[in-house]
């Protein structure tokens, strides 16, 4: 697992009050009614955020940064932190896009590190999308 935040030298505790910053939010896209349990749900869901992050990326002007693929079900998209009003206004509605609202203001929390096996699929995470530029 990776932080999507980074840590003072030396510490040891992954807790809120540790993070030294936090320059990007990871929108992790769980489902809309639930997990997706079939292939066809699955891929419907895949799509579905898909076309959400596109939509954050080119109608809410988010910067993204990446989209993690987990080895199961979610997309992890990474975004450079935006103003915090936007991360407000997101979490109001992440459960409506199928975004688990939770991890939105909490840099701590882990997220899969590319190429880790899922433990419940075995599947490797992989990266999907990656801007290699810094003009996002």
């Amino acid at each position: 697992m990776i932080s999507p935040c980074t840590w003072p030298t030396g510490t040891t505790s992954r807790a809120a009050a540790n993070v030294a910053s936090a320059p990007f939010v990871v929108c992790d896209f769980d489902g809309f009614d639930g997990k997706p349990k079939t292939a066809d749900a699955i891929a419907e869901h895949l799509a579905a955020s898909m076309a959400i992050i596109r939509w954050m990326r080119e109608a809410l002007e988010w910067k993204l940064a990446a989209i993690l693929h987990t080895g199961n079900v979610s997309l992890h998209a990474w975004f450079h932190r935006p103003a915090p009003a936007a991360v407000a206004s997101l979490k109001h509605s992440a459960a409506a896009l199928g975004i688990d609202a939770g991890l939105l203001e909490s840099p701590e929390h882990p997220c899969r590190l590319p190429g880790w096996p899922h433990d419940k699929t075995g599947t490797a995470s992989r990266v999907l999308w990656l801007q290699t530029n810094s003009n996002p």
